[in-house]
């Protein structure tokens, strides 16, 4: 059978609900946070909000640790002992990051194979496309698709 709340107990959550969260009034009439919130709806009234700032690093640290210049995103979840994605969702949340900073566009990767081809295929024209594809170890067939595909784009004429 259901434990029912005592009606004076009810009458303090449904006074407090205002300027407590569900959780601060659970734990301080020893309830489960679901019949809190039961109440709170049978009342028609809703509990404080809590603070979103809760999930993230607080600012004053962030700052603290970005004054001797910027750090790597692992460097600085070592340091406050949490995941990459907590760091940069608090940076994110404070301002503190907008945008790419300079050294990423140093990190373009590697050509795949369709851009090495490519570029062999346009940067000599007039060499046959299995010599092509003999020095970069690709089939003759994968430099002619290529080289097919580019003509049909209007990329080589």
């Amino acid at each position: 059978m259901a434990k029912h709340t005592p009606l004076p107990t009810i009458n303090k959550i449904l006074a407090e609900c205002s300027v407590s969260t569900v959780e601060e009034l659970s734990e301080r009439y020893a309830l489960k946070a679901a019949t809190v919130r039961g109440i709170l709806r049978r009342h028609g009234l809703t509990a404080k909000k809590p603070d979103p700032a809760r999930f993230y690093i607080s600012k004053e640290r962030l700052e603290e640790v970005l004054q001797g210049g910027w750090m790597t995103l692992l460097d600085m979840a070592k340091t406050f002992d949490c995941s990459p994605s907590k760091v940069t969702s608090s940076m994110k949340y404070y301002g503190l990051q907008r945008g790419r900073r300079k050294y990423v566009r140093n990190r373009i990767r590697k050509s795949t194979g369709i851009i090495k081809v490519l570029a062999a295929i346009l940067n000599n024209p007039e060499k046959p496309l299995n010599q092509i594809a003999q020095e970069l170890m690709v089939t003759r067939e994968y430099v002619s698709q290529i080289d097919a595909q580019a003509r049909q784009e209007g990329i080589i004429k």
